[in-house]
């Protein structure tokens, strides 16, 4: 795959997380929240440009970054859910993080897939 920026990426997983994720044996239900959870993951990495290590991005961070995508603009009633779902999504991620004892960033798909696997 080409190398673009994360914000000029139509699609943040990989083929081979994708890859990961599918072949899992998981509900479709899993895989589906897997693919979310990563999704925002690489969302998260992109507003502090592509860090892979470190803590998630405060709130202030998510809204600049969500106020500066063009697909965004006018769009204030969905950024606020938006903004929800990446709370819950970060909450998730962070747990998931002291699980694994790695920094939110860190996680890989495989941690995803591999914790729901290995449910506590």
């Amino acid at each position: 795959m080409m190398d673009l920026p994360l914000n000029n990426r139509k699609n943040f997983l990989t083929l081979e997380e994708l890859e990961i994720i599918n072949s899992a044996k998981l509900s479709l239900f899993e895989k589906h929240h897997i693919r979310l959870l990563a999704h925002c993951l690489e969302s998260f990495r992109a507003m502090v440009n592509g860090t892979k290590s470190g803590s998630l991005p405060d709130e202030n961070l998510r809204l600049e970054w969500l106020n500066s995508q063009p697909s965004l603009k006018d769009q204030e009633e969905f950024i606020s859910i938006l903004l929800d779902q990446f709370a819950l999504a970060g909450k998730q991620l962070e747990d998931l993080a002291s699980r694994y004892q790695k920094s939110p960033l860190g996680l890989t798909v495989a941690d995803l897939v591999q914790s729901r696997l290995d449910p506590l």
